[in-house]
């Protein structure tokens, strides 16, 4: 790739990495009433589909079901959206000149600074607290992120050799 589309390029991630990153704080600034309604609400649509067959169930039985699966969905939306910021910070780097491991730690570090400082955001928010766990959750998804990216970097250098 040449100069100008690299520079392109990196502009292009870079500005992803600062929206999404925009995104986290947003979701972040959220009270604990309009987060936890927020994902009260996905949890019961979720059961509500997968239930929608099943007449005999109610919407009290229904909603039993979604309080039981809100911890562990809010937990996979953490680490969503740090998988995919490990992602983006990690293509970023990637429009450097470092080596892939260089650009793969450098990234996880840059993850894992952001959701330090996220957490430490939601601590000055009505209803919300800093916790370490958060922060542990948030680095699984930026290494998870990482490690996709050069699982499909390494399926792509076979691909070519076998060309």
């Amino acid at each position: 790739m040449n100069g100008k589309k690299t520079f392109a390029l990196r502009i292009f991630l870079i500005a992803l990495c600062v929206l999404w990153m925009g995104v986290i704080f947003f979701l972040s600034a959220e009270n604990s009433e309009e987060s936890g309604g927020r994902s009260g609400d996905i949890s019961f649509e979720i059961v509500r589909f997968f239930t929608q067959n099943d007449t005999d169930m109610t919407d009290a039985e229904r909603q039993e079901i979604a309080d039981k699966l809100d911890p562990p969905l809010r937990t996979m939306a953490h680490m969503f959206c740090f998988c995919v910021l490990g992602m983006l910070y990690f293509l970023t780097a990637r429009t450097f000149p470092v080596s892939v491991k260089i650009g793969a730690l450098s990234s996880v570090a840059c993850a894992l600074i952001y959701a330090i400082s996220d957490e430490l955001h939601q601590h000055f928010v009505p209803g919300r607290s800093m916790q370490l766990q958060d922060i542990l959750v948030d680095l699984t998804g930026a290494v998870l992120g990482v490690a996709f990216i050069l699982l499909v970097m390494r399926i792509g250098k076979r691909r070519k050799a076998h060309e």
